[in-house]
């Protein structure tokens, strides 16, 4: 009976060294707070999910303690691309099932979830980004087309064609010579005479140089052929009188 009593006495302080560190995590040795905190998952090792040792997890975390736990980074935490529906709708979501709203602090998420037109839950209408509406030619100058841009940086002056210098084309001026154009500032505009071309002739011009002679006929020469034919085109007469 003393020999009993005796192995029990041995035993006894091992066994309270067992529920100590069962029952405080600070009684633990590294190894045992470890084997406590973590469980095998296939191949790997995770924090235990039992309620009993809750604490011993939380309490080797606190020390920064691995004990073996790899962690795994979710993709969908950096790219809502990488995100499953339910994933996206969880992030892009706040409050309760019947009380939803878009998670404006989780912008991404939410434009994509309104991408794939997903209401997650959420009654008010998706997000819609605002249209922008395109500024024209003399308010943006790089929505000009080459035509435009010359016509708001040149200004015609006699016969010659020059860059418009008020302020308010400056920037029209810039993105002309940027883009390598001239808008005509390096050619003389010139002003055809009736005798170069018949069409830019007035009626009385025309039919001067059309005919000749008295009573007038049509002018037979090389040189007035092209203005006999563009008074006739005009259903001039000129004076000239039609042989029966």
């Amino acid at each position: 009976m003393r020999i009993l009593i005796l192995i029990i006495a041995l035993l006894a302080p091992l066994s309270a060294w067992g529920a100590d560190c069962t029952s405080d995590p600070n009684e633990c040795t590294p190894k045992k707070l470890c084997d406590l905190s973590t469980t095998k998952q296939g191949n790997g090792i995770v924090w235990s999910s039992s309620s009993s040792t809750k604490k011993h997890v939380r309490f080797a975390q606190s020390l920064n303690m691995s004990c073996g736990v790899k962690v795994i980074i979710d993709l969908c935490d950096k790219d809502p691309n990488e995100c499953k529906i339910s994933q996206l709708c969880e992030r892009a979501t706040v409050g309760f099932k019947n009380d939803k709203t878009w998670n404006l602090a989780a912008l991404s998420y939410v434009t994509l979830a309104n991408e794939y037109e997903l209401s997650c839950g959420v009654k008010v209408k998706p997000i819609v980004k605002p249209t922008v509406k395109k500024k024209i030619c003399f308010e943006a100058t790089k929505n000009c087309t080459n035509t435009q841009l010359c016509k708001f940086a040149t200004v015609s002056s006699g016969n010659i064609k020059r860059w418009d210098i008020k302020s308010d084309f400056k920037e029209h001026i810039t993105e002309a010579k940027r883009r390598g154009l001239s808008c005509g500032t390096d050619v003389k505009i010139t002003k055809k005479t009736c005798y170069e071309d018949a069409k830019v002739c007035i009626t009385s011009e025309l039919c001067k140089m059309a005919t000749s002679g008295s009573p007038k006929s049509w002018d037979q020469s090389a040189v007035y052929k092209k203005h006999v034919t563009e008074a006739k085109r005009r259903g001039l007469t000129c004076k000239v009188k039609v042989k029966p």
